[in-house]
């Protein structure tokens, strides 16, 4: 169990690999969010971050080993409120049912990577979506894409 914030822990697959962590972060420039950093995105837009995400990022911070990236706080202040204005559109377009998304990141074609905040699966809102449904299933949960990332990358 790890610490995320405002005395709540985590149960987190990532924690498990701390030294795979470093090692990968260590071939980046990304730093760590603060606490405070986090609690102002989260008070401007009254919600949460989802806990493997909020983990990742007061402790590594953002990343972009390979597509999707994750998102930094920075990138985030303007990515969430354009999330939430544009899929009130999918919503409507798609007429889907009501889920609770949060959007942690990106894909180099303009696609939003979620995380279902019901089932904890990460899944791709598609961009250009040309079928019935917009969602494509990215990762069973933040956990799995970070380790799967971070195993892709090789120390030199």
């Amino acid at each position: 169990m790890g610490k995320i914030g405002r005395g709540e822990m985590v149960d987190n697959k990532l924690l498990d690999n701390l030294e795979l962590l470093t090692e990968a972060y260590a071939q980046t420039d990304r730093t760590p969010e603060s606490e405070e950093a986090i609690l102002a995105f989260e008070e401007k837009y009254d919600c949460r971050l989802p806990p493997s995400y909020r983990w990742l990022l007061l402790h590594f911070g953002s990343c972009h080993f390979l597509d999707p990236w994750i998102d930094s706080i920075r990138d985030l202040d303007w990515a969430y409120p354009s999330f939430v204005e544009n899929y009130k559109e999918y919503e409507r377009a798609y007429e889907l049912a009501p889920r609770r998304l949060f959007p942690v990141g990106g894909m180099g074609d303009g696609s939003t990577v979620v995380e279902d905040l019901g089932t904890g699966q990460l899944l791709i809102l598609l961009h250009d979506c040309a079928g019935d449904d917009p969602f494509e299933e990215l990762a069973g949960s933040f956990d799995k894409l970070i380790l799967e990332q971070i195993s892709t990358v090789q120390p030199f």
